[in-house]
Formats: structure tokens, C-alpha cells, sequence
């Protein structure tokens, strides 16, 4: 970005400008009485804090996986809504007793551009289709 000009030298402004990722669908209510939310702390920028994708709002003490992928979806499952386009990989966790789960998402220089899906859903004995969706984020990794 030019800023401006002084005495025939250009003005530049070297600042990296990372996106801040979008959370899109719906998380799905759970027998806690809660909606499931996938969010996120630290930046998706390899040279920031680290990346952290967030589950809140589950079923407390249970198994939680995170669907990582490419693109946004919808894909109708048994009992829940798979929000990821192509889903990449799977990482297991498990939901603490006020039902949170943290995924640490580590960054390399060579995903910088690259554009993720992510997607936290728990086991939920007591919901309809025993397992609780929650919503999407959509990242693109920067520098």
C-alpha cells in the first residue's frame, strides 16, 4: 500500500493484514439444553499467538471430534449436519465438565494461503441422534 510521497521516495506500509475467521451454520441444541458453538481464540497467522479452535456449549465429560476440511458444506449425517465441504482430518478430543474443548491448530509457512474449515461435534448419549454438531469457521492462513 502506497501511503504517499515525499521528495521522490515512496512511502510504504509493510503490515500484514490477516482476516479474522467467519463462523457460518448453525450448531445444533444438545440434551445440556445448549448450542453446540465451534469459534476460536489466537490468529491464523503463522507468525501470530497460535491457533486455537474452540467447542462450547457441549455435552460435559464427552468424546469431541474436530472435523477439518476445505470449504464450506452441508452434509446431512446420522443425527447431525457435517457444516465441511471436504473433510480433511479428524482430531479427537474430549469436552471438560462445563462442556469446552480446545483443538490447538498448528500453522506452517507452507499453508500460508490455504483456506480451512473447522467443525466441533460431540458425543451426546441423550440427544436424538447421540451425537451434537456445532457451527463452522472458515479461516484462510496468512503470514
Amino acid at each position: 500500500i502506497v501511503l504517499g510521497r515525499c521528495s521522490g521516495t515512496f512511502v510504504w506500509m509493510n503490515k500484514d493484514f490477516c482476516a479474522k475467521p467467519v463462523a457460518y451454520a448453525s450448531g445444533e441444541l444438545g440434551s445440556s439444553g445448549k448450542i453446540g458453538t465451534t469459534t476460536y481464540s489466537g490468529a491464523s497467522s503463522v507468525s501470530g499467538p497460535g491457533f486455537t479452535v474452540v467447542g462450547e456449549g457441549f455435552t460435559p465429560n464427552s468424546f469431541a471430534v474436530l472435523f477439518t476440511g476445505i470449504g464450506q458444506g452441508s452434509v446431512p449425517t446420522s443425527g447431525f449436519t457435517i457444516h465441511i465441504g471436504q473433510v480433511l482430518t479428524r482430531t479427537l478430543g474430549q469436552t471438560d465438565a462445563n462442556g469446552r474443548v480446545e483443538f490447538q491448530v498448528p500453522i506452517s509457512a507452507a499453508q500460508i494461503g490455504f483456506t480451512r474449515t473447522f467443525q466441533v461435534v460431540v458425543r451426546d448419549p441423550g440427544f436424538g441422534g447421540n451425537v451434537q454438531g456445532g457451527n463452522a469457521i472458515q479461516t484462510v492462513f496468512c503470514p
